[in-house]
């Protein structure tokens, strides 16, 4: 019963961490990437706090407005 109890408590804190990890977006004007501007990636529903906004040289004529995330950009 004992045994029982430890793994439900780490299934539980498990569940509750979410078991997710940061994640690295692309955002190049020009290229390939994620995100064509940085505006689009902070508002994205998918890009969470704790994610990075790897930007790509390039010219960015945009005003950006940071919402409540917690982003590394």
């Amino acid at each position: 019963m004992r045994r029982r109890g430890a793994i439900a408590a780490v299934s539980l804190s498990t569940l509750l961490a979410g078991g997710s990890t940061a994640s690295t977006w692309i955002v190049d004007d020009d290229g390939p990437a994620d995100f064509r501007s940085l505006q689009a990636a902070v508002y994205a529903t998918y890009v969470v706090s704790g994610d990075t906004l790897l930007v790509r040289p390039g010219t960015y004529r945009e005003t950006v407005y940071l919402s409540a995330k917690n982003l590394v950009i």
